[in-house]
Protein backbone atom coordinates (compact mmCIF):
# COMPACT_ATOMS: atom_id res chain seq x y z
CA UNK A 1 0.00 0.00 0.00
CA UNK A 2 2.81 2.38 0.88
CA UNK A 3 4.54 1.64 -2.44
CA UNK A 4 1.36 2.48 -4.36
CA UNK A 5 0.98 5.79 -2.56
CA UNK A 6 4.64 6.62 -3.16
CA UNK A 7 4.35 5.79 -6.86
CA UNK A 8 1.18 7.89 -7.22
CA UNK A 9 2.87 10.79 -5.47
CA UNK A 10 5.84 10.60 -7.83
CA UNK A 11 3.60 10.41 -10.90
CA UNK A 12 1.49 13.36 -9.79
CA UNK A 13 4.49 15.49 -8.90
CA UNK A 14 6.03 14.77 -12.31
CA UNK A 15 2.80 15.80 -14.05
CA UNK A 16 2.57 18.98 -11.96
CA UNK A 17 6.19 19.85 -12.75
CA UNK A 18 5.58 19.30 -16.48
CA UNK A 19 2.56 21.59 -16.31
CA UNK A 20 4.55 24.20 -14.37
CA UNK A 21 7.36 23.98 -16.93
CA UNK A 22 4.91 24.30 -19.81
CA UNK A 23 3.47 27.42 -18.17
CA UNK A 24 6.98 28.76 -17.57
CA UNK A 25 7.80 28.36 -21.28
CA UNK A 26 4.59 30.17 -22.27
CA UNK A 27 5.25 33.01 -19.84
CA UNK A 28 8.89 33.35 -20.87
CA UNK A 29 7.97 33.45 -24.54
CA UNK A 30 5.30 36.05 -23.79
CA UNK A 31 7.90 38.35 -22.21
CA UNK A 32 9.95 37.95 -25.39
CA UNK A 33 7.00 39.02 -27.52
CA UNK A 34 6.07 35.55 -28.76
CA UNK A 35 2.46 34.46 -28.44
CA UNK A 36 2.61 30.75 -27.65
CA UNK A 37 -0.38 28.73 -26.46
CA UNK A 38 0.11 26.00 -23.85
CA UNK A 39 -1.23 23.35 -26.16
CA UNK A 40 0.70 24.43 -29.25
CA UNK A 41 4.04 22.78 -28.46
CA UNK A 42 5.51 19.51 -27.24
CA UNK A 43 2.22 17.70 -27.61
CA UNK A 44 2.73 15.23 -30.47
CA UNK A 45 5.16 12.90 -32.17
CA UNK A 46 6.10 12.83 -35.84
CA UNK A 47 4.12 9.61 -36.30
CA UNK A 48 0.93 11.44 -35.29
CA UNK A 49 1.03 13.36 -38.57
CA UNK A 50 1.11 10.29 -40.83
CA UNK A 51 3.68 11.90 -43.12
CA UNK A 52 6.68 10.45 -44.84
CA UNK A 53 9.91 12.42 -44.74
CA UNK A 54 9.37 13.34 -48.38
CA UNK A 55 5.85 14.61 -47.68
CA UNK A 56 7.11 16.63 -44.73
CA UNK A 57 9.89 18.16 -46.83
CA UNK A 58 7.33 19.12 -49.50
CA UNK A 59 5.34 21.20 -46.98
CA UNK A 60 5.77 24.96 -46.76
CA UNK A 61 8.27 26.25 -44.23
CA UNK A 62 5.46 27.58 -42.06
CA UNK A 63 3.74 24.19 -41.89
CA UNK A 64 7.04 22.44 -41.20
CA UNK A 65 7.77 24.84 -38.36
CA UNK A 66 4.31 24.29 -36.85
CA UNK A 67 4.84 20.53 -36.86
CA UNK A 68 8.37 20.93 -35.52
CA UNK A 69 7.12 22.98 -32.55
CA UNK A 70 4.47 20.35 -31.83
CA UNK A 71 6.98 17.50 -31.78
CA UNK A 72 9.80 19.38 -30.05
CA UNK A 73 10.29 17.91 -26.55
CA UNK A 74 9.38 20.10 -23.59
CA UNK A 75 12.97 19.90 -22.33
CA UNK A 76 14.16 21.41 -25.61
CA UNK A 77 11.55 24.16 -25.42
CA UNK A 78 12.78 24.98 -21.92
CA UNK A 79 16.41 25.15 -23.08
CA UNK A 80 15.52 27.21 -26.17
CA UNK A 81 13.58 29.66 -24.02
CA UNK A 82 16.51 30.03 -21.61
CA UNK A 83 18.84 30.72 -24.55
CA UNK A 84 16.43 33.32 -25.95
CA UNK A 85 16.15 35.05 -22.58
CA UNK A 86 19.94 35.04 -22.16
CA UNK A 87 20.36 36.59 -25.61
CA UNK A 88 17.85 39.32 -24.80
CA UNK A 89 19.47 40.04 -21.42
CA UNK A 90 22.99 40.09 -22.88
CA UNK A 91 21.85 42.40 -25.66
CA UNK A 92 20.84 45.05 -23.08
CA UNK A 93 23.40 44.60 -20.29
CA UNK A 94 26.20 47.15 -20.41
CA UNK A 95 24.40 49.48 -22.77
CA UNK A 96 22.78 52.85 -22.29
CA UNK A 97 19.37 51.14 -22.35
CA UNK A 98 20.06 49.06 -19.25
CA UNK A 99 18.77 51.84 -16.99
CA UNK A 100 15.59 52.29 -18.99
CA UNK A 101 14.87 48.57 -19.27
CA UNK A 102 15.58 47.63 -15.64
CA UNK A 103 12.06 46.27 -15.08
CA UNK A 104 12.17 44.19 -18.26
CA UNK A 105 15.62 42.85 -17.35
CA UNK A 106 14.34 41.81 -13.94
CA UNK A 107 11.33 40.07 -15.49
CA UNK A 108 13.52 38.21 -18.01
CA UNK A 109 15.83 37.10 -15.21
CA UNK A 110 12.90 35.85 -13.13
CA UNK A 111 11.49 33.91 -16.08
CA UNK A 112 14.93 32.43 -16.74
CA UNK A 113 15.20 31.24 -13.13
CA UNK A 114 11.76 29.62 -13.33
CA UNK A 115 12.84 27.76 -16.46
CA UNK A 116 16.13 26.68 -14.88
CA UNK A 117 14.14 24.80 -12.22
CA UNK A 118 12.73 22.69 -15.08
CA UNK A 119 16.11 21.45 -16.29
Amino acid sequence: MTKVILMLTIILSTQVQALDCRNAVVEAQKTLGNNLAEDSFSNASFEDFNLTVEQFNALSSAKQEKIYIQIKPLETMVKDSIVSLNQKINQIIGTFYELFLAAELQEWREKREQLKSCE
